[in-house]
Parts: structure tokens; C-alpha cells; sequence
């Protein structure tokens, strides 16, 4: 069974405070987030352009 990711407005707002230079240990704790979610949001955003959960590959 899969993990439930976290919100779009979470994945924004932990982009926006690591840009002010928020640690990812603070931005876990404001946002009530794991830290491994934290440092997986920006390089998302940054690649991807995107906060939205990528396209999984794999029949559903």
C-alpha cells in the first residue's frame, strides 16, 4: 500500500519558506510534513515547474 502525499498548498508553502531560507527540519515542523517531503517539494518545483504529484509509471 502506497504513502498519502501531501497537498499541493502544502508542497507551495514549503517551496515559499525554503526560498525566505528556512532549514527543512523548521519547514517539517511548521507544516506538520515529514522532512523527507520537505526536500523532495522544491526539487520537484524547480525541475518540474510543477507542485501537482508527478505521473506514476505502471498499470494503476
Amino acid at each position: 500500500m502506497g504513502k498519502k502525499s501531501i497537498s499541493d498548498i502544502k508542497r507551495a508553502q514549503a517551496v515559499a519558506l525554503r526560498e525566505v531560507g528556512l532549514k527543512y527540519a523548521e519547514i517539517a515542523s511548521q507544516l506538520k510534513i515529514s522532512q523527507h517531503c520537505a526536500k523532495e517539494a522544491v526539487p520537484r518545483f524547480r525541475t518540474h515547474g510543477t507542485y501537482q504529484d508527478l505521473p506514476r509509471s505502471g498499470r494503476p
